[in-house]
């Protein structure tokens, strides 16, 4: 037997052992202090869907800058505001980033909105060329944003442009102007991003681009008068054009472009959603009705008109908005009117009388589209208030806004996880909730303080400045 100083070299061959296996085990166990620091690279912001969120785009005054507001859906509560350039009028979201039409500024905003834990980011402005005035956004591409632009002193006096804009690893450059008709207003891209319809108000018809090379095809397609929006069939084959004049729908063979028919809706069709969950259209309709088209044949047939009835203080209330649930199960209508009717709204201490602006829901059961019955916990329509819980039911219409001439005067979107429902309406000066769980309304979340001079619509509250105005509302996909 080897003895060092009295010990088995066995003994000291174990306990250096030991001692290595002791060393590693205080390493371990000191956390921070011995692990290596990993930096992990940064993804890409999720879907707001994913951390359920909505973004309302807010106008300004027309020296001031716009905002981008995010609201969080299961909160109830403000995620954000970032500024955008001037005038913002429609959005759209692609590659989980917002993206602004700025009519006043000529230009587009970019922004990312607010994961989870985190801020909302602040915008990037992409100036467009020289002349043009954006009016709508639009893409199902991940590389590339269309974006609508008119002329600025009379849409319908000369043709307007769609501007393309790369949005993958190149960043935000304008790569082609693509003439098209006059006052184009709305555009609509296949799902599979291969055809671009662009729809032009000033001359009643459509202009087809081809994506792949940014080519527009020979020819417009007519349509009746006054197109205002149109949607792509899930499966990239139709498109749908609501024509405001005559309140008719055409709709768009893709594969040659032939009119696969034309029906009548009504005189006074005003908006029009594509629920591709279902294959429907809604049809909204000034003169009291949402009007309900399968939309997985040849050409739309009618399913069923529902009248949307008027309650309250919003009796003469008519329908101007609709949003689905994603989950199939109900349709949210939104009515408005501006009524003269000075006792129904708040009124500017010291000044002459003004209108009114109120605002409702009505929930459609999507299964047997019929009106839900309605209680006295959660009555149908539903009546959205004012942010200002004091006040009744409708708000002054303020002149300077501009709120009667905003395309989108009342907009509405609904939650990606179908558990909320939003109103915008401009006037209001916020975004309200409605619970679907239970079909009541929540709450009303302020927009930003806006530039316009202060006013007084109590006594013994100091003027103050009104809020932004709500002109677009739009949550993930």
């Amino acid at each position: 037997m080897n003895l060092r100083a009295g010990v088995p070299m066995s003994w000291v061959c174990k306990g250096r052992l030991a001692a290595l296996v002791f060393y590693f085990l205080i390493t371990v166990g000191c956390g921070d202090v011995y692990r290596p620091t990993i930096i992990p690279n940064p993804v890409p912001t999720p879907d707001p869907k994913n951390f359920h969120a909505v973004i309302a785009v807010n106008q300004n005054t027309q020296f001031y800058p716009g905002t981008g507001m995010q609201v969080d859906v299961s909160g109830d509560s403000n995620a954000g505001v970032t500024k955008v350039a001037l005038g913002p009028v429609h959005a759209t979201l692609l590659n989980s980033r917002v993206w602004v039409a700025n009519n006043l500024s000529n230009s587009v905003s970019v922004f990312s909105p607010a994961g989870l834990g985190g801020s909302i980011g602040a915008s990037t402005d992409i100036n467009l060329p020289s002349g043009y005035n954006p009016v709508f956004v639009h893409s199902t591409e991940a590389g590339t944003m269309y974006v609508a632009n008119v002329s600025r002193a009379d849409p319908t006096g000369a043709a307007g442009t769609v501007a393309a804009i790369s949005a993958g690893s190149i960043g935000n450059v304008v790569t082609n102007v693509i003439g098209v008709g006059k006052n184009p207003v709305a555009m609509a891209e296949t799902p599979d991003g291969k055809e671009l319809y662009v729809v032009n108000r000033g001359d009643s018809n459509v202009t087809h681009i081809h994506t792949v090379d940014k080519t527009v095809a020979p020819g417009s397609i007519a349509v009746d008068a006054s197109p205002s929006l149109a949607y792509a069939r899930s499966d990239n084959q139709k498109i749908y054009v609501l024509n405001q004049g005559s309140g008719t729908i055409t709709t768009i063979n893709t594969l040659d472009d032939s009119i696969a028919g034309t029906v009548s809706a009504d005189a006074g069709a005003n908006f029009m959603i594509y629920d591709s969950h279902l294959n429907r259209l809604y049809v909204t309709s000034s003169t009291g009705s949402l009007y309900v088209y399968n939309a997985a044949v040849s050409a739309p047939t009618l399913l069923k008109q529902i009248p949307v009835p008027g309650a309250s203080d919003c009796a003469q209330c008519t329908p101007v908005s609709v949003a689905a649930l994603p989950d199939g199960s109900r349709v949210y209508v939104g009515s408005a009117v501006e009524t003269t009717d000075s006792t129904k709204c708040v009124q500017p201490v010291g000044g002459p009388p003004v209108n009114c602006y109120l605002t409702q829901v009505t929930v459609i059961d999507a299964l047997n589209l019929t009106a839900k019955t309605g209680s006295g916990t959660a009555p149908n329509p539903i009546p959205v208030p004012t942010p200002t819980s004091t006040a009744p039911a409708g708000v002054p219409v303020l002149l300077e806004a501009n709120c009667a001439t905003a395309r989108f005067r009342l907009s509405m979107a609904a939650a990606g996880d179908s558990s909320r429902v939003f109103l915008a309406a401009c006037d209001a000066g916020g975004i309200s909730t409605i619970n679907t769980a239970s079909d009541t309304y929540v709450v009303t979340l302020p927009a930003p303080v806006s530039a316009f001079p202060p006013i007084q619509t109590d006594s013994n509250v100091a003027p103050q400045p009104p809020r932004q105005n709500p002109v677009f509302l739009l949550s993930g996909p």
